[in-house]
Parts: structure tokens; sequence; C-alpha cells
């Protein structure tokens, strides 16, 4: 849900402000999650690692678009905190996938 309501923002370049009422429709029949997590990346290191994906080419021109993806991040943290949500971010750049599950373990108390 909150990536449908993020990228529809920074598609279309509006401010939630613009989506709250169509949103606030949906929102009493959807369960929140007791906590989320927003993984972010340097934007050079977000290029690097998705050189070897294979995504369609609108995907790609995404992935490309800077400003773009600085609307994205953006936006995900106005809805997140316009909703009220227990989140964190947490920045992967110098992270090791190993490294990054440890994260996670920790901030959500849970054992694998």
């Amino acid at each position: 849900m909150f990536s449908t309501i993020v990228y529809h923002m920074a598609l279309e370049q509006v401010p939630y402000s613009d989506i709250q009422n169509i949103v606030s429709v949906i929102l009493p029949y959807i369960q929140m999650p007791d906590k989320v997590i927003l993984f972010t990346v340097d934007r050079k290191e977000q290029l690097k690692r998705h050189q070897n994906k294979h995504d369609d080419v609108f995907q790609n021109q995404l992935i490309q678009n800077d400003e773009f993806q600085v609307r994205v991040t953006n936006n995900y943290r106005t809805v997140l905190n316009v909703f009220d949500i227990n989140w964190e971010e947490i920045n992967t750049t110098n992270l090791s996938l190993d490294e990054t599950k440890e994260i996670v373990h920790a901030k959500l108390k849970i054992l694998f």
C-alpha cells in the first residue's frame, strides 16, 4: 500500500494533500503494520547495485532518474509520518546483506 501511494505521488509529482481524501476512504479497511523499516541507499550505490538487474524499460528509466528517486524517498518519509506509523530508516549504503539482516532482526527483535 505504501509503495502504491508513494510511487503515484512521485510519478504524478503531487503532494500527499492532493490524494489524502482518496487514501482516507480506504484506510479503515487496511490493517497497518506494527513497524515499517525504510531501507535507503546513497544514489551512487543504488545505481551500482542496479547494474546487474534486468528490469523493463520503464523501471530502468525510473531508476536512472535522480529527481524521481529523491521524490520516492521523501514521499515514503512523508506518508509514514502522516500515517503515524512506527517506522525506522536504515541506510544500507555501506552494509552487506548479512549486516542488514542482523540490524533488521535486532530492530524487530525477531530471531530467525
